[in-house]
């Protein structure tokens, strides 16, 4: 974790200077958000401020615009020594960042600070080009996904199968101040899969379309039996093709990916690229096919265990930006504890 490690003491200094060089709109919500009264009922842990804090360096202080600029500027030995490592950060240009935070350490909190960082940088043109207010979020399966729905519209009545609004965490007061010029101007379209259609009108303004990956999948560029001998194309349009469709009407995205080692891998066992990275190549294509100019288009990964494979084949991602491990966590007292007792038997 060569990026984690560089910019640990890096970040710190920076912190301690008073984050010097962020625009205007972050300086506020940093104030409000890490330099409220300790007896404000809600507060980010340590460990979600230093890593909003991580990302915000990243994005508004070394604007690196592809992961290879970011290790130019904070390790730029690391790709000289592992081949490996320097072709994998050369295949990705674009922004991308990941945060290593133990289980249970409120990565979901983090990734709504995050929202709103971009979003009211957006709405209020802050350095145009560098945010969206128009947001990808992307789960591994139905559970993670109706944590994230419970998250943005609220916990679901069993009874009833509505949500309450008033239950999102974007309601909290830790999230943004309230007011004219902050909590009344939060105003974001919550899409689900069923959403996006091939025929849908796509949102005007600030949305947010939360899915599972299983939903990218692509043309298989080859027909089954049925269609090569009757010429008949028996399948409707993949659900991934929709999706980009839809996605590259824009000029900017956040794509925020929740536990994300569930969908990033190198390939497949038979060689072949995941879908994941497929349809994140893909859509990157169709944006500078649609656009002359487009960004960000920028992602952020969100795991407690980054990696590829296990044991002695483990490979921790390359874009892992902040590392909060779970041995610290359980020091700090986030996460379930395990106590052993020892009796003398009798």
């Amino acid at each position: 974790m060569y990026l984690a490690r560089a910019l640990e003491s890096e970040v710190q200094a920076w912190v301690d200077q008073g984050w010097h060089g962020v625009t205007q709109t972050t300086l506020e919500l940093f104030n409000y958000w890490f330099s409220r009264d300790e007896d404000t009922p809600e507060q980010f842990y340590p460990c979600q401020r230093r890593a909003i804090e991580t990302i915000v360096y990243c994005h508004e202080i070394l604007q690196a615009k592809t992961l290879q600029q970011l290790f130019e500027r904070i390790a730029p030995e690391a790709p000289l020594l592992h081949l490996p490592l320097k072709q994998e950060i050369e295949s990705i240009d674009f922004p991308k960042y990941a945060l290593k935070m133990a289980t249970g350490s409120g990565k979901t909190w983090v990734l709504a600070a995050l929202l709103v960082w971009q979003y009211f940088n957006k709405i209020n043109n802050e350095r145009p080009g560098d945010y969206s207010y128009r947001f990808l979020v992307v789960t591994p399966g139905h559970e993670v996904l109706n944590r994230l729905l419970d998250s943005f519209k609220g916990k679901r009545d069993p009874k009833t199968g509505n949500r309450n609004p008033e239950a999102s965490d974007y309601k909290r007061p830790l999230f943004m101040p309230e007011g004219a010029n902050w909590r009344e101007r939060f105003h974001l379209e919550i899409l689900e899969p069923t959403d996006v259609k091939s025929n849908a009108t796509p949102p005007d303004g600030p949305f947010v379309f939360i899915t599972n990956w299983q939903q990218f999948r692509l043309k298989t560029g080859a027909q089954d039996l049925w269609a090569q001998y009757t010429g008949e194309d028996v399948e409707e349009m993949p659900r991934g093709e929709i999706i980009l469709d839809f996605l590259s009407q824009y000029s900017d995205l956040v794509i925020m990916n929740d536990e994300a080692h569930h969908v990033h891998g190198k390939k497949s066992a038979r060689g072949e690229e995941l879908v994941w990275r497929q349809f994140m190549n893909l859509l990157q294509e169709r944006f500078r096919e649609s656009h002359n100019n487009f960004g960000p288009f920028l992602q952020i990964d969100y795991s407690a265990t980054p990696f590829y494979g296990s044991a002695e084949k483990k490979e921790y991602f390359p874009h892992i930006i902040y590392d909060y491990e779970l041995k610290t966590a359980m020091q700090d007292m986030l996460v379930k504890q395990l106590f052993l007792e020892d009796r003398q038997s009798t």
